[in-house]
Order: structure tokens, then C-alpha cells, then sequence
């Protein structure tokens, strides 16, 4: 059976737009896959990097108007898509790309630099793709990608499916439909309340990062196990989330997690103490939400709140990193109080869905909604800017700090410190130890160092 690829009318229109205006477009296109069946919810163009950035000279707009695709670079191409995907809900993500171009361009390409750029946007994929080999069910992240193109002298949408994991294959045809699907799909959300420790070995700020983002997987294998409720009821995996005859009506549930997290780092327990320098304890409460079609399993539906949870974390630590790395902050005080961005969402005036951004304390609305109409466009700037979570204040850090140093099983400790950190008998006997908070969907982060 061959592949189907279902465009949301916007995107349609959009392509037919191009015609008279440019001679050569490229971009990605985010929805959903499901392997033999692919939703398109958007084309969302790929700007030049002058012009992403702000710098909007007759240069780039020149350069945006060449006749081929080299001058999109897979780097490049890279980091959009990962913007792009760090923006998107659970159960949207990028699934493949659009060209525009003369036929013998696109002809000359789609076995070539546009299967090469093809590669570089699925690679914001690899992690999830990662994740879905603990759940023996490699169906939920499908490893193909497609290619969807329109030649300039005729107004044809043509499709082709890719497997991004063999490098050597052709494009297979796949069958575009224009149908919309967005406004079926369900909406869930979630209270996320992490309780994880990871290790960490380098007193380097850059090196500490990097080992920060990486211990990150071992909290995705015990994430991806946790027990779930949907609505307050425990549901079998394979039953449709939303049965019955309002099936196809959009529903919202909401979705509960349970996972007691101990000893996240399983694989690095055992190693001698002194090879860390680091106990990171992450603590507290996010909001995640996630977009699922109308015929979602249960298993689908919670998959993709998931991912959204590990999406959102990972966000808000590669950006307080990056922080971290620009100030060139010290590490070898007594304490540190790092606090990360929280999570903002705008809602989309075309595809009706959220999106999101992380915003610093210090940063302000303007700054956030010029991020996000870089990414999806001048229509944005109307949108709203809506969010639950609160920075913690200097009374809530002051409390936090005192809790941190309270032992598990403190009978005398408040019901408070379910959302603050907790240091076990392994991490307090470390040199050096990092307690991480997130109170109320902030992340507070105190580097506790011992001579």
C-alpha cells in the first residue's frame, strides 16, 4: 500500500502563492506521521540566516530569488528545524520539506540536495526516535520523511517519501490530499511533576552543559515507563482515546503521570563516587500539552504528551546553558541561582493550534513574539501571549534552599517539599552537588560547591 499525505488547505493556498513572487523556495513541513499516512499541518519557509536574525538587507531578499538549492545550507537547515520543533506542541514535529523551483531544478534535486536537506531537518527527530527504542513499538516515530514539491510552470503538487535512515534509497510517490484535519484533531494536557537526579563529572561550565543535556536520556527511559492516567482512568493502550460516535469531534483530555524516579542513572550508579562532580536534582511542575488525531490510541496520545515533556525540558536547560556558556559564570562559588525560561504559547491564527517560546525574567513580550513571527510569520503579531507558569519569587527561592537539605523519610518535613528538592544519601556525600527546582513550572538552579 502506498503512502498518503494529507495538506491542510492553508498549505495548498500557500504553495499556490509562490507563483509570480519567487523563482525558488525551500522549507519544512510539520505535522504528523504515521508512517503509511502523513498530515501536513504547515510550510513554514526557511529564511536565509541574515534574515532570521534581524538583518533584512536587499542582500538576502537577492538570495532568497536564486535559481537553485545550494544556497541553503544543511547546517543551517539544521538549526531551523530544531527552532522549529522546539516551538512545536507534543504530536507535532517536523516531518519532511517543500521545494519551488522550475522543473528541471527540482528534477535535478530530489534525489540530491533536496534529499540531502531532507536529512538535515529529520535530524531534530533522532532524539524522539532514540526514546521510541525503549517502547519496542517503532511505529509511533516512523522513520520516513517526504518531500513535497511544485514545479513553477504548472500548479501540481507532487510528493515523495524518503527512508532517512537508508541513505541509498529513491523517493517513492506518495498521494497528496487536501483535506483539513487540524480542527479534529484532540487536545490533552498535563501537569507534569518531576522528581529526577542525574550525575555529572565536569566542573567546566561548557562540559557541565553537555553532560546536563545528556544525562537528560536517562530521565527519558524512566519518563517513557511511568504509568499514566487519561481523565483520571487507567486505559488500555490499544483502545481508541476518544471512542464512540464523538470520535471525530475535537475533545481536551487531561493526563496524569506516575513514576517514583529512583535512581534515574542506573547505568552510573555503580561507578566510583569520585568520578562526580555533580548531583543534579530536578524537582517540581511544568505544563505540557500535545495534539493527537481523531482516531488516536491511547498509546499514540500518551506517547506524545511524553514527548512534549522531554521536548520542554530540554529547551529550558539547552537555553539556561547557553546562558550560562555567554555570561562565562563561574563555578567555583559557594551557590549559584540559575533560574530558566518559562514556557509561553501563542495560538497559531491559521493552523488553530498552540505554539510556544521560553522567555527569561529578564526578557520582555516584544522580544518573544519577534521570535515567534520569525518562525511562522508576520500573522502571528495579532496572537496572544497566554501562560500558567510563574517565576518563582525571592520568599519561594529563600524556602527552597532551606528544603533542600532535607532528608527522605523527614517525617517533621511540609507537604511543600513534594515540589522542592530533596538530597538522598547518594548525593549528599558528593563534593560537589547541584539541587535543581523547578517551583511552579520555573526552574530554579543552585550550585552547591564543597572545598
Amino acid at each position: 500500500m502506498g503512502i498518503t499525505v494529507v495538506g491542510e488547505e492553508n498549505v495548498e493556498n500557500y504553495l499556490f502563492s509562490l507563483f509570480g513572487k519567487v523563482s525558488v523556495e525551500f522549507g519544512l513541513l510539520i505535522g504528523q506521521n504515521f508512517g503509511q499516512k502523513i498530515y501536513v499541518a504547515s510550510a513554514i519557509r526557511t529564511p536565509n540566516p541574515d534574515e532570521f536574525n534581524g538583518e533584512k538587507n536587499e542582500d538576502s531578499k537577492n538570495l532568497q530569488r536564486t535559481k537553485s538549492f545550494d544556497q541553503f545550507d544543511t547546517s543551517w537547515v539544521t538549526e531551523h528545524a530544531r527552532q522549529v520543533n522546539t516551538s512545536l506542541p507534543g504530536g507535532i514535529r517536523v516531518i519532511g520539506v517543500y521545494a519551488f523551483a522550475l522543473p528541471d531544478v527540482i528534477q535535478s534535486g530530489i534525489n540530491g540536495r533536496l534529499k540531502q536537506l531532507l536529512n538535515a531537518a529529520w535530524k531534530v527527530n533522532r532524539l524522539e526516535i532514540q526514546h521510541i527504542s525503549d517502547t519496542n513499538n517503532k511505529s509511533l516515530c516512523p522513520g520516513n520523511g517526504v518531500i513535497l514539491y511544485l514545479s513553477s510552470n504548472s500548479k501540481k503538487i507532487s510528493c515523495k517519501n524518503f527512508d532517512v535512515n537508508n541513505p541509498h534509497a529513491s523517493g517513492q510517490p506518495a498521494e497528496w490530499k487536501c483535506q483539513n484535519f487540524i480542527s479534529k484533531c484532540h487536545y490533552l494536557q498535563c501537569k507534569f511533576l518531576a522528581n529526577v537526579s542525574v550525575m555529572v563529572r565536569s566542573s567546566n561550565s561548557g562540559s557541565l552543559c553537555n553532560e546536563i543535556m545528556m544525562s537528560l536520556m536517562n530521565v527519558s527511559k524512566r519518563l517513557f515507563i511511568a504509568h499514566t492516567m487519561i481523565n483520571s482512568e487507567l486505559r488500555e493502550s490499544n483502545q481508541l482515546l476518544a471512542p464512540g460516535k464523538n470520535a471525530n469531534a475535537s475533545q481536551t483530555f487531561t493526563i496524569d503521570l506516575y513514576n517514583t524516579y529512583k535512581n534515574v542513572s542506573d547505568s552510573t550508579t555503580k561507578l566510583h563516587q569520585t568520578d562526580y562532580k555533580y548531583a543534579v536534582n530536578i524537582v517540581g511542575e511544568m505544563d505540557c500539552y500535545t495534539y493527537v488525531h481523531s482516531k488516536a490510541t491511547v498509546a499514540e496520545a500518551v506517547h506524545a504528551i511524553k514527548v512534549d515533556i522531554m521536548r520542554s525540558l530540554h529547551a529550558r536547560f539547552r537555553l539556561l546553558c547557553e546562558d550560562v556558556e555567554q555570561n562565562e559564570l563561574p563555578l567555583n562559588e559557594s551557590c549559584h541561582r540559575w533560574s530558566t525560561p518559562r514556557r509561553v504559547t501563542y495560538e497559531h491564527p491559521k493552523l488553530k493550534l498552540k505554539v510556544c517560546d521560553y522567555m527569561f525574567k529578564d526578557e520582555d513580550t516584544k522580544l518573544s513574539m519577534e521570535r515567534i513571527s520569525d518562525l511562522y510569520g508576520s500573522e502571528m503579531q495579532n496572537s496572544k501571549m497566554e501562560s500558567t507558569e510563574n517565576f518563582p519569587d525571592q520568599s519561594l527561592i529563600k524556602i527552597q534552599m532551606k528544603q533542600t537539605v532535607i532528608k527522605e523519610g523527614d517525617k517533621s518535613a511540609n507537604k511543600s517539599t513534594q515540589k522542592c528538592a530533596v538530597v538522598d544519601k547518594r548525593s549528599s556525600q558528593l563534593p560537589f552537588v547541584v539541587a535543581l527546582v523547578i517551583g511552579i513550572a520555573a526552574v530554579i538552579m543552585f550550585f552547591l560547591v564543597w572545598n
